[in-house]
């Protein structure tokens, strides 16, 4: 994981993580999932980036190109707190 700010097991928040050692990277978030084949070199430093618009709309990136795109479906609202 590279950044995780989620409940175990849910999505109601957004992880970016990495899998198939450094082959795929995937962010997750609560319109969705989006992933991208990559080539993460171990010691070597990357830049990696991910956005997910207003609109459900998330990329994730790699040194600066964009390597995955879906387009997420709208969650539903948050119950009202107490």
């Amino acid at each position: 994981r590279l950044i995780d700010r989620t409940t175990i097991g849910t999505m109601n928040g957004y992880l970016l993580d990495y899998l198939q050692g450094g082959r795929v990277l995937r962010m997750i978030t609560p319109w969705g999932v989006v992933q991208g084949a990559v080539t993460l070199k171990p010691g070597a430093w990357q830049h990696v980036a991910a956005t997910c618009s207003t609109s459900g709309l998330m990329r994730v990136y790699l040194d600066g190109a964009q390597v995955g795109e879906a387009q997420g479906v709208k969650p539903p609202p948050l119950p009202a707190s107490a």
